[in-house]
């Protein structure tokens, strides 16, 4: 078990997993519920064991024909969307992230309904869609709300020390039985929350990222470096193939 010490030290960095999914011939809107739900259903693979997502941010922009590979939001109507849990804890500070970002909150945030609102913006770009060479796709998904539970014994004094050069953000929490529960992004100077989840889709390749922000994901002393690793393996069993760090 690691010491005060230890853990303290650890909050200063982050690590990235990048997987992807070769590239996919015949990717067109016909196709495109498929595609968003293996994406979507992919982070969420990452959402039990006491973690939960409260948003997921949908950009849609537009591609060729032959090959939908996201360039520009030209044309688009909505680009940019916030999809977010009714019952995301209020402490939790979504602001947005691109200009112009519409929120649109939802009574049922799982996977089905989730791809279904998406693919229906998805729909309506594409309806309004007067251009022969561009077709409006989506480009990127990504989950940044969210609630990740924590032993009790890695926080201290009512909060959890992150490091960031050179000071210290005590990062509140809630204590839950033997757990406490660490919410974000947050209103404080360290707003990020602890994993952060992107898929995006370029021209029938996608590639899954997995931002590590705390140490407790990214040391392998601790826990939480060994539910990112089983994470991992079960991506892999969907398809996904881990792209390796360069030395």
């Amino acid at each position: 078990m690691n010491s005060k010490k230890d853990i303290e030290r650890h909050h200063d960095t982050g690590r990235v997993h990048q997987l992807v999914i070769p590239y996919q011939e015949g990717v067109t809107p016909d196709n495109d519920y498929d595609l968003l739900h293996k994406a979507i259903s992919s982070a969420f693979l990452f959402a039990k064991n006491g973690i939960q997502f409260y948003s997921m941010d949908y950009y849609i922009s537009m591609g060729t024909v032959l090959c939908p590979f996201p360039y520009t939001t030209d044309g688009i109507t909505n680009p940019f969307t916030l999809f977010v849990d009714k019952n995301i804890p209020s402490v939790i500070d979504l602001r947005p992230e691109r200009v112009g970002e519409k929120r649109v909150d939802l009574d049922d945030f799982s996977v089905d309904n989730l791809c279904q609102k998406a693919l229906e913006l998805l729909n309506s770009e594409i309806e309004q869609n007067e251009n022969e060479e561009l077709i409006p796709v989506w480009g990127e998904i990504y989950f940044r709300g969210m609630t990740i539970p924590f032993p009790a014994s890695y926080a201290e004094d009512g909060s959890i020390p992150l490091i960031y050069g050179s000071w210290t953000e005590r990062y509140p929490i809630k204590q839950d039985g033997d757990f406490v529960l660490a919410h974000g992004p947050l209103e404080i100077r360290a707003p990020y929350p602890p994993i952060r989840i992107g898929i995006r889709h370029d021209g029938g390749v996608f590639t899954l990222n997995i931002y590590t922000r705390w140490s407790y994901f990214w040391d392998e002393t601790f826990e939480g470096y060994h539910l990112i690793q089983d994470y991992i393996k079960e991506l892999k069993k969907e398809g996904w193939v881990e792209v390796e760090e360069e030395e």
